[in-house]
């Protein structure tokens, strides 16, 4: 070990004794129990949208027109259907023609359509398929229909001018809101349920969490300590992104199968798992890449000798519960070092 090494040993040293107090705030913050991790539903946009769903159906709809309002505060018409509505119901469905979430007000000639992106983003003419599906459904001239593009904050703006983008701070606003003024009439389920949902979009970055953001913050503006995140960050393991965003889309574990045809021999199915650490398993041994896996992995463990390929697509994997294929497209390969500042 030669003196840089050492150096850059020590001020590793110094820096965690020294930041023991604000990792301890960051864990306490970062790492309360919840109902929707332990559900798996973090990374699930079919749950999310799910629970929106409940959300918006609890208590006669009050979260809902909550929500619209904030979405559509400059919009007057709107603004006046919220408050003055005609009484009737309101029908919620889920995925109804593949639309996340449809909200349904006849009484009032009022139709909602709600596009939910927690981590993937807008496929090709995906907003203008929904439009026509929603006009087709609901074709009366006197009939409005509201479009809204939920999804994280700072995402682009949909392709489509007909839809508004509204972000999980807007919803997180509205939630805060609600459980403020109506602290004492709310049973504690409720409240708790709300609350873990909002902590959730805090950890997952879907909403933004100011007390985190400003213990960083805190942390990066000290010169001494951001020598030591910029040796950390240089030593850092490389993850492939690609798989991250493969495990918030479909959750994890999630079993997926490779097939390979060995020379001269029968195609068999193998089964990997993709684990939450975001690492590909095969027979008991983690592999970071797709190309890794096959060579130091299948062809390893079939041929008895690493392989030579250079195969690093997704689409060479199927999922296994349902058959479908990995896209490559859907799921670029981003990696790159970030610039230190």
């Amino acid at each position: 070990m030669n003196n840089k090494q050492k150096s850059q040993i020590q001020i590793i040293n110094n820096f965690l004794n020294n930041v023991k107090q604000d990792l301890s705030k960051i864990s306490k913050k970062s790492n309360k129990i919840n109902i929707f991790e332990i559900t798996g539903m973090e990374n699930q946009e079919i749950k999310h949208s799910n629970f929106l769903s409940w959300l918006f159906e609890f208590n006669h709809n009050e979260i809902l027109f909550d929500f619209l309002k904030k979405v559509f505060q400059h919009d007057i018409d709107l603004l006046r259907y919220t408050e003055s509505r005609i009484n009737g119901p309101i029908h919620i469905y889920r995925e109804k023609e593949d639309i996340d979430i449809l909200i349904e007000d006849i009484s009032n000639s009022k139709i909602f359509v709600i596009e939910n992106k927690v981590n993937s983003s807008e496929s090709k003419n995906q907003l203008q398929k929904y439009e026509s599906i929603s006009t087709k459904l609901y074709p009366s001239i006197d009939c409005k229909i509201y479009y809204i593009y939920l999804a994280k904050l700072d995402s682009k703006k949909p392709s489509s001018g007909k839809w508004a983008l509204a972000n999980y701070n807007d919803l997180s606003e509205v939630l805060l809101k609600y459980l403020k003024d109506n602290k004492k009439k709310l049973k504690d389920e409720i409240k708790i349920l709300i609350d873990n949902y909002l902590d959730l979009l805090k950890k997952k970055k879907i909403m933004k969490n100011k007390d985190l953001e400003t213990l960083c913050h805190t942390i990066w503006k000290n010169s001494e300590y951001r020598e030591a995140l910029n040796i950390l960050y240089d030593h850092m393991p490389k993850v492939d992104d690609r798989l991250k965003k493969v495990g918030e889309k479909y959750g994890t574990p999630l079993v997926l199968i490779r097939e390979y045809t060995p020379k001269g021999g029968i195609k068999e199915e193998h089964e990997v798992i993709l684990k939450s650490d975001y690492l590909l398993w095969f027979d008991g041994e983690p592999f970071s890449t797709p190309n890794t896996l096959i060579n130091n992995g299948i062809k390893l463990k079939v041929n008895k000798v690493k392989g030579g390929s250079g195969q690093d697509s997704l689409s060479q994997f199927k999922i296994k519960n349902t058959g479908k294929k990995l896209c490559d497209k859907e799921f670029p390969k981003l990696f790159k070092k970030k610039k230190r500042k």
